[in-house]
C-alpha cells in the first residue's frame, strides 16, 4: 500500500468582496430535538446570514418540526440508521452557500456576541476559531464549534468520515486545518454555552454505545494517521483508502479484545515513495504497533 504526498499551495484563502464574512451556520440533529428546540430559535434571534440542519434520520421528525415552524432554516433529509456525524457535517457543508463556515452541536446555545465578534476579530485567511482552553478538559462539550473559511474546508477534504463513533472528529479537523497551513485563534469562553445532559443521549444513536470504548477507538486511530502523515511532508490527509485501512485494524483489534481477555498489539504498515537524483527513487517504509495496556 502506498500513500502519495503533494502539497498545495494556499492562497487566498477567503474570496474578496463585500460578503467574505458572511457565515453558514451548520448542525446535525437525530435524537436531539429537545435541545435543537431551544438552541436553534436562539441562534435565529440573531440574524445569522445562513442556517442548515442536516436532519440525519431523526427519530423525532426534525425536518418537519423545522418546516411546520416556518423557521428560515435549510433542512437536509439524510437517511442513517447509526449517526454518522462527520458524514451529516459533510453534506450540510456542500450545500452552504457562504465563505465562512460555523459548525455547531444541537445542544450549544449561541451568544448574541457570537455573530459580531467572529465578522470583527476573526482573522480569516489564517487562522480558524475554535472556543478558549484553559487546559485540555475546559469546555470538552464546546469544542466541537469551529469557524473556517470554506475554501479552507474544502481544500482538507472536510472531516474525516473514518470517525464513526462519538467524538475525536473535533481534534482531527482542527489538526488538518493546522496541517494547511492555519492558526487556532480563541474566541472567548462566554460566547458559548452547553445544554448539560448525559452520555446516554450522546451515544444513543452510535452503534458503539461505550463512551469510553469509542474514546480508545478514536485515539488509537488517530495515533496510527499522525504517525503515517510524519513520513509525508507537506501532506495534509491521507488518502481514503490508507485511512480505512488503520481504521478497519483499529475496530477489528478492539472488538476482538472487548470479546476476549486482553488486547493484542496492531500491527501497520505503509510505504512511500519520495524523489531523488534521476535515475533513483527513494523507497521509505514505517511500521506501527499499537497497545492498550492497565495503569
Amino acid at each position: 500500500m502506498r500513500a502519495q504526498s503533494e502539497t498545495k499551495k494556499i492562497e487566498n484563502r477567503l474570496p474578496k468582496g463585500t460578503d467574505e464574512r458572511k457565515i453558514s451556520f451548520i448542525t446535525t440533529c437525530k435524537g436531539r430535538l429537545e435541545h435543537l428546540k431551544q438552541t436553534l430559535p436562539n441562534l435565529i434571534r440573531y440574524s445569522p446570514d445562513e442556517v442548515i440542519v442536516v436532519d440525519a434520520g431523526c427519530p423525532d421528525r426534525t425536518a418537519s418540526w423545522i418546516k411546520e415552524h416556518g423557521l428560515p432554516v435549510k433542512v437536509i433529509e439524510e437517511p442513517m440508521d447509526r449517526f454518522h456525524l462527520t458524514r451529516a457535517r459533510n453534506i450540510g457543508a456542500k450545500i452552504a452557500s457562504n465563505p465562512v463556515l460555523c459548525f455547531w452541536d444541537a445542544d450549544i446555545m449561541i451568544s448574541s456576541d457570537f455573530i459580531p465578534w467572529i465578522k470583527t476579530h476573526w482573522r480569516a485567511g489564517s487562522t480558524y476559531a475554535v472556543r478558549k482552553q484553559n487546559h485540555p478538559y475546559d469546555g470538552i462539550h464546546e469544542q466541537g464549534t469551529v469557524v473556517c473559511a470554506a475554501q479552507d474546508f474544502k481544500l482538507i477534504g472536510g472531516y474525516d468520515e473514518m470517525y464513526n463513533a462519538y467524538g475525536g472528529e473535533d481534534h482531527d479537523l482542527k489538526e488538518k486545518l493546522s496541517r494547511s497551513g492555519l492558526r487556532q485563534q480563541s474566541f472567548p469562553q462566554k460566547l458559548l454555552q452547553s445544554l448539560p445532559h448525559n452520555d446516554e443521549i450522546r451515544t444513543r444513536f452510535y452503534k458503539e454505545k461505550n463512551k469510553k470504548m469509542s474514546s480508545i477507538k478514536n485515539r488509537l486511530y488517530a495515533a496510527a494517521k499522525r504517525t503515517v502523515l510524519g513520513m509525508l511532508p507537506g501532506m495534509i490527509e491521507l488518502p481514503l483508502e490508507t485511512r480505512k485501512i488503520i481504521s478497519d485494524k483499529v475496530e477489528s483489534g478492539v472488538k476482538d479484545w472487548v470479546e476476549g481477555t486482553e488486547f493484542k498489539k496492531l500491527r501497520l504498515e505503509f510505504s512511500a515513495k519520495a524523489w531523488l537524483p534521476p535515475p533513483y527513487r527513494m523507497l521509505h517504509s514505517i511500521s506501527i504497533e499499537l497497545s492498550v495496556e492497565e495503569v
